[in-house]
């Protein structure tokens, strides 16, 4: 059972005349005891393009994941424990 604020991808092409099309990402804003979920879809800049009623069998969880960062040489950062000892007991002192 999908819960509220639980990401979701639509399943279907049912609602491409509502603005949702397969494959689009939205967020369901309330659930319903016969099975239906309210879903907002919206735009990177948070502006709502559509807002339906599906059915769960309609939807898929699609759970954020974090990107992986590269992490070459050139981006490693290199913490000096030794000045930064020196910096807190000039602070202290």
């Amino acid at each position: 059972m999908l819960e509220n604020y639980s990401r979701v991808r639509l399943l279907t092409d049912r609602f491409r005349s509502e603005g949702a099309a397969e494959g689009d990402l939205g967020y369901v804003i309330e659930t319903y005891p016969d099975g239906v979920c309210e879903v907002e879809f919206s735009n990177p800049q948070g502006i709502t393009f559509a807002q339906i009623v599906a059915r769960e069998n309609e939807l898929q969880r699609d759970e954020p994941t974090l990107p992986i960062q590269d992490m070459s040489s050139s981006d490693t950062v290199h913490f000096d424990r030794t000045a930064a000892d020196t910096a807190k007991k000039s602070k202290v002192s």
